[in-house]
Formats: C-alpha cells, sequence, structure tokens
C-alpha cells in the first residue's frame, strides 16, 4: 500500500492517470510487472481506478455500476449472466452494501457511493488498485472510519494500492510506504516512520507534521537562535512542537533560552503550549500533559526551553 502524499499541484494525480494510461509521459518508462505499458492500451493494464468523486453512472442502479467492467469485456473474456451476478454479489457483500443493489446512486450516502466506486474498481480483478484522493469529499468521521475499512480490505485481497492523498495522517496511518512530492519531483520514499523521524530535508520535515520555524546563526558554540546580525549569516531552523522541552527554570539545565507560556490546551494525555521566546518570536510546544501538573505551569509564567532535535536547512541536528 503506496502512499503518494504533497501539496496540491505536486503532481500526484497526473502521476496516477499516467500510470492508468489516462494521460502519457513525455519521457522514461511505465513497468507493470515487468512490461512497459508505453503501447498497453488502459483497458488491458489490469488496473482499477477509484476516482475523488466516485464517476458513478446515475442511470444504473449499484448492482449495474459494478457490473459493468464485467460486461463490456470482449465476448472471449466475458463470463456467463450468472457468474456476472454471482461475481457482483460478492463483491457487494464484500464492501458491505449487497442490501443496496438496486438502489441508484442518489439515493447512497457519500460513504456508501465511495464503496461502490471501490467495488466497481475490484470487479475486473486488477493486478493494481489506483485511487485518487478518495474520501476527499467525506466528513472527517467519514473519513477516518473508510480510511481503517479500506486497510483492512487491502489486507485481505491482497491487491498493490497506489493511494492519492495531501493528507499527512492518513498517508502515515494507511501506507507500507509513502512518496513524498513536490512540483513533480520525488523528495523521499520511506516507510510512514522513515519519513516522519529520518526526513530527507527540510520540505519533507516541515510537511510532515508540525513545525516551528526559528531564524538564527552557526557560532563556534553551536546554534545560536534569534540572533542572526545579517541574512548571510542567517540559518533557519525546523524544530518539531515534540522536540521542545519545558523546564520550570534555567538552573542545571545548560543550553537554554528563556520563553513566556501564552496559552494551554489540554488533549487527553498531552497537551499544546503556546509560547513566545525572549527575543518575541512565538511557537508552539506539545509536553505530557502531566508535567503540567507536576512542574506547577501557569499561563504567563517565563520558563527555560531546550531543543532535542532540529533539522537546520537540510541538515538534521
Amino acid at each position: 500500500f503506496v502512499a503518494l502524499l504533497g501539496p496540491s499541484g505536486s503532481g500526484k494525480t497526473t502521476l496516477l492517470r499516467m500510470i492508468a494510461g489516462l494521460d502519457q509521459p513525455d519521457s522514461g518508462a511505465i513497468v507493470l510487472n515487468g512490461i512497459d505499458t508505453q503501447s498497453v492500451d488502459p483497458s488491458q493494464r489490469g488496473v482499477g481506478f477509484v476516482f475523488q468523486h466516485y464517476a458513478l453512472f446515475r442511470h444504473m442502479t449499484v448492482f449495474e455500476n459494478v457490473a459493468f467492467g464485467l460486461r463490456v469485456k470482449p465476448k472471449s473474456e466475458r463470463l456467463s449472466k450468472q457468474m456476472i451476478h454471482d461475481k457482483v454479489m460478492s463483491l457487494l457483500s464484500l464492501v458491505q452494501l449487497d442490501w443496496l443493489a438496486n438502489r441508484f446512486p442518489h439515493q447512497l450516502s457519500g460513504g456508501q457511493r465511495q464503496r461502490i466506486a471501490l467495488a466497481r474498481a475490484l470487479a475486473v480483478e486488477p493486478q493494481l488498485l489506483l485511487l485518487d484522493e478518495p474520501f476527499g469529499a467525506l466528513d472527517s468521521a467519514i473519513r477516518k472510519e473508510l480510511r481503517q475499512w479500506l486497510r483492512r480490505l487491502h489486507d485481505q485481497l491482497g491487491v498493490t494500492s497506489v493511494f492519492v492523498t495531501h493528507d499527512v495522517d492518513e498517508a502515515m496511518e494507511m501506507a507500507d510506504r509513502v512518496v513524498v512530492l513536490r512540483k513533480g519531483k520525488i523528495e523521499q520514499v520511506g516507510t510512514p516512520d522513515e519519513v516522519y523521524h529520518h526526513p530527507a530535508n527540510s520540505f519533507v520535515f516541515q510537511f510532515i507534521g508540525g513545525v516551528n520555524l526559528f531564524h538564527g546563526r552557526m557560532s563556534e558554540t553551536g546554534i545560536e537562535l534569534g540572533v542572526a546580525h545579517s541574512h548571510d549569516e542567517q540559518i533557519t531552523a525546523y524544530i518539531r512542537p515534540q522536540s521542545v522541552r519545558i523546564h520550570r527554570s534555567r538552573d542545571g539545565v545548560g543550553d537554554c533560552f528563556m520563553a513566556t507560556i501564552k496559552r494551554m490546551r489540554h488533549d487527553g494525555i498531552s497537551a499544546r503550549i503556546e509560547l513566545v521566546s525572549e527575543w518575541g518570536h512565538p511557537f508552539e510546544a506539545i509536553i505530557n500533559a502531566a508535567q503540567i501538573q507536576k512542574d506547577g505551569l501557569g499561563v504567563g509564567e517565563m520558563v527555560a526551553v531546550t531543543i532535542d532535535k532540529m533539522m537546520v536547512d537540510d541538515y538534521a541536528i
């Protein structure tokens, strides 16, 4: 299960459409199972495509939508009427919607339509399943439920899947591998853990998860934040909120800077703390909520701040 992840305009959907044969690349090759697909018709590539906005036939029932790909096959490859019926009902059962076989798309919810679109793509038994932001039109609660369901279905069927999304949480939760794109180029390929904990560059670091941006300079003793005197010596440091450590005082802490707590928001076992540095720069920390009680932290207090890990320009420190 591969996620193509990147901002709008990075080339995710274009890449997906080229794999499907809907668009042609200017150069290079697209190879599926060792076969260069340049001269292979899209209908013969063994690819199933699930579009963001379902693309269901409105004048056809749910059953007819799923059966469509089976009925338009060449006569020599086409299943019998009974076999098509059995296969369609089996697929509708697989996506848990067999009870809606005689409904029309306008009678379904968005989540149900998306599952019907998936059943239709699976009907032709694709070697490769392509999904173009399939949950983009759904609200967050249904999205979360469907992505967990789709990942379970993927594991059950064993079909290689390529999934386009700009939602980082979606990619990190569902994918075995994540391909991070920007402006038509691949920035990094890796497991969700690799791209989060070992980003290839500052773009990946910033795109995968929340980031605080600090300016500063390199000195003989290390990195000094907030003290660049000219643009020529300025560096940019990317720091995750989870890498910010808060201390009651600077005593015994070592290399640190001071900041004032401006706001605190509890989120279960963690807490988001908004701070302003001693030189007036706003940033955010995510800490264990228990630390707030233990240290007696409150809004308006001045605290010492240390940084566990950062990326300076394109170098992890």
